[in-house]
């Protein structure tokens, strides 16, 4: 239970996390390249998506509505752990590029 626990209050990181490529005063190039806030966050959309699935299929056939009302939190869930993961895939994508781009000039720069 505590890693199903840690795994939801770590999704939607990707929002808090990630950084896109800046340059500090000094010239460094300060971003976010791992790509482990993004993974939790496709995970748990992944899981979301298909929570809401399941639960929608179990309340087509349930008179109460706890369960229906249960597939919309889980799809809404899902879809804010999506916009988090895709804005976090894009910030690291083009964190990583930077970095090859920074390297690759440093490369043929004597």
């Amino acid at each position: 239970m505590k890693p199903a626990l840690l795994l939801l209050l770590l999704g939607g990181c990707s929002l808090v996390s990630t950084r896109s490529p800046s340059v500090s005063a000094s010239g460094e190039l300060r971003c976010t390249r791992s790509k482990m806030a993004p993974l939790v966050d496709s995970a748990l959309t992944v899981v979301g998506v298909a929570t809401a699935i399941g639960l929608g299929v179990a309340a087509a056939g349930d008179d109460s509505k706890g369960l229906a009302i249960g597939a919309v939190g889980a799809g809404v869930a899902g879809l804010g752990f999506g916009v988090s993961a895709v804005i976090g895939w894009k910030n690291v994508g083009l964190c990583r590029a930077a970095h090859r781009a920074r390297d690759e000039i440093k490369r043929r720069v004597p």
